[in-house]
């Protein structure tokens, strides 16, 4: 377990599998390996991500407020209930990651890979993303009021009758997404 001190970064390491929920110190991780650790509840905002490695790592109940990720890789990452809300989110890998009921409000997400990524229950509020591939993105139950997607792929991303869309459903259907019923919704999950 790495010692509290006033911050501390990660840099050129193999923290793989390691419980680093209590790292709130926490203020940068560059070229590291953390696939598979945790941050389960834990308070690291204003902190720095870039070049690492963070498949199928736990961020659940997170608090990751003001960030900067980039160039990373969290294909398969579970965020369900975390607090994402004002980051900027610059090429990085979510593909499959479940954000369930999580908050992404405020946050800038550009040139990012978002396929299959679960978004459902989720409030991305005046999110903004940016030549991002979302799709078969799930975004069924989410709000997404005020919400920009400037040269997206949004192909097979999914809503249903209850997400909050930033545009009709006429539009959101003329970019390639699916409206599901809700015991269709039920079935994916």
């Amino acid at each position: 377990m790495l010692k509290q001190t006033k911050s501390y970064q990660i840099t050129n390491k193999d923290y793989s599998s390691k419980n680093l929920a209590d790292c709130s110190a926490l203020r940068l991780i560059k070229n590291s390996n953390l696939d598979r650790s945790t941050f389960e509840s834990s308070q690291i905002s204003k902190i720095q991500i870039k070049g690492s490695t963070m498949t199928k790592t736990n961020f659940r109940k997170c608090t990751m407020r003001k960030s900067h990720l980039s160039f990373s890789n969290f294909q398969k990452a579970t965020l369900e209930w975390a607090d994402l809300s004002e980051n900027q989110f610059y090429r990085v890998n979510f593909d499959r990651a479940n954000i369930q009921c999580a908050t992404l409000e405020g946050s800038q997400i550009s040139e990012c890979r978002l396929t299959k990524t679960d978004f459902s229950w989720s409030n991305l509020k005046n999110t903004k993303f940016i030549k991002s591939d979302l799709q078969g993105a799930n975004f069924c139950h989410s709000d997404l009021e005020g919400t920009r997607f400037e040269d997206c792929k949004l192909r097979g991303a999914l809503f249903n009758m209850n997400t909050r869309l930033p545009f009709s459903v006429e539009m959101a259907k003329s970019l390639g997404m699916q409206m599901v019923s809700l015991k269709i919704f039920d079935t994916i999950h």
